[in-house]
């Protein structure tokens, strides 16, 4: 197994890793969380660069590369809607419903992928699709510095409550975005599901 390869396997495993620090409260559990978080960024990154430069691209890396990023993601995310109704209001940030939309987009673009794959076409990545990845990059990060704020530094007060309110307000333009983004791609491949119908 190639270096690439390996990079992918061990972003496969961080969720293993980020999950409790994000569910469990002990003394930086939260810095931890992000410092994980980046690294498994890292991975990603250093995983696509080494394949394209040493021509070490593999039919494995195509398949479990954008699957080991949609587990992190989706991993991370869930842990946001547990932490929902945690301690007050003050974690209300990822509502359930949107996990469940960036869950349900990704994974009928996933379906649409393989359905592509089978009459040969292969679905490349669209602009709002970028868009929306950069964005929910962004409300991730975003949630992990609140959280590494209320709960490894303990601050509370007014500023924060619009820290929270703020995040918030990032994940509903996410989730709107990334229903777009499903829509868009139901519209445009229409083609590979509803041929035989």
């Amino acid at each position: 197994m190639n270096l690439p390869n390996k990079l992918t396997l061990a972003r496969l495993a961080m969720p293993l890793a980020i999950m409790p620090c994000l569910l469990i409260t002990f003394p930086f559990s939260k810095t931890a969380a992000l410092a994980l978080f980046g690294l498994a960024s890292l991975t990603d990154w250093l995983d696509g660069h080494i394949a394209r430069k040493k021509n070490l691209v593999t039919d494995f890396g195509k398949l479990m590369d954008p699957l080991a990023d949609k587990i992190l993601v989706c991993s991370i995310l869930i842990c946001f809607a547990a932490l929902y109704y945690v301690d007050g209001n003050h974690v209300r940030i990822v509502a359930p419903w949107m996990v469940v939309a960036i869950v349900s987009r990704d994974l009928v673009v996933t379906g649409l992928r393989m359905a592509g794959i089978s009459r040969g076409a292969v679905l490349g990545a669209h602009a709002i699709g970028k868009h929306k990845t950069a964005w929910q990059m962004i409300a991730i990060v975003t949630t992990l510095v609140y959280l590494i704020l209320y709960y490894d530094l303990q601050l509370t007060g007014t500023y924060m409550d619009y820290f929270r309110l703020g995040a918030h307000i990032l994940f509903w333009f996410v989730s709107i975005l990334t229903i777009i983004s499903g829509i868009y791609y139901l519209i445009k491949y229409k083609h590979f599901y509803l041929e035989n119908v």
